[in-house]
């Protein structure tokens, strides 16, 4: 990758709008949908830490779980996401014994700016379907349950789900292999306790990964 910012992002920019249009909008999930995949990562000051974890879609309950530290190659830059967190992500991906049917991905897909978020790049580099979950907008804006970029096609659905008195916002969108029907329906049956279950234990298997490296 290129050092200089300016020529970088420029770079980056061109990867991510070729990479879009290899996104498959097309659900390719198995007709029955046995497990599936979390990804996080987790940082300090000179490692990125993946995780991937597999759960059973029945029951939700953990199956495997993976880790991968990778040197830190780029600083952060809003909407570049995937240029830092995809070597650790994918390191632990690969790791695992079993091929996740569908993976979530903390991070959007469509849903960005040029069309190719953290979870696009994540499917079209390992060919597996991806799903976007957020729990921020990164780009477009809110219709109801819809997510509109600036010409008004739909590139996300808002998933509103109740605990108590408090409410959650999740904005689910396509990663890869995916329709939005069904990456909202996978979702949906993820959560527990307002958050998708493979994403929450992703994200403590990041952090205690990390916590062991520094110990």
């Amino acid at each position: 990758l290129v050092r200089s910012r300016g020529l970088g992002d420029v770079y980056k920019r061109q990867v991510q709008e070729l990479l879009a249009k290899l996104v498959s909008r097309r659900s390719e999930l198995p007709k029955r949908v046995e497990t599936v995949g979390g990804v996080d990562a987790a940082y300090d000051s000179h490692y990125a830490y993946g995780a991937a974890v597999l759960v059973d879609y029945s029951t939700l309950k953990l199956v495997e779980s993976n880790g991968s530290r990778m040197k830190i190659q780029l600083p952060y830059y809003p909407t570049f996401l995937a240029f830092r967190e995809v070597p650790a992500i994918v390191g632990a991906v690969r790791k695992m014994k079993r091929r996740p049917d569908v993976i979530l991905v903390n991070g959007h897909g469509v849903a960005h700016p040029r069309g190719c978020g953290l979870a696009s790049h994540i499917g079209l580099m390992l060919g597996i379907p991806t799903i976007g979950v957020a729990k921020s907008r990164l780009f477009g804006v809110v219709r109801g349950q819809r997510l509109l970029d600036d010409s008004g096609r739909v590139i996300g659905l808002v998933v509103r789900k109740e605990r108590g008195n408090s409410r959650r916002e999740l904005f689910v969108s396509i990663g890869h292999k995916v329709s939005l029907r069904d990456a909202a329906s996978v979702v949906l049956r993820c959560i527990r306790n307002s958050f998708p279950e493979p994403l929450r234990l992703a994200h403590e298997a990041a952090s205690r990964m990390k916590r062991r490296m520094r110990a």
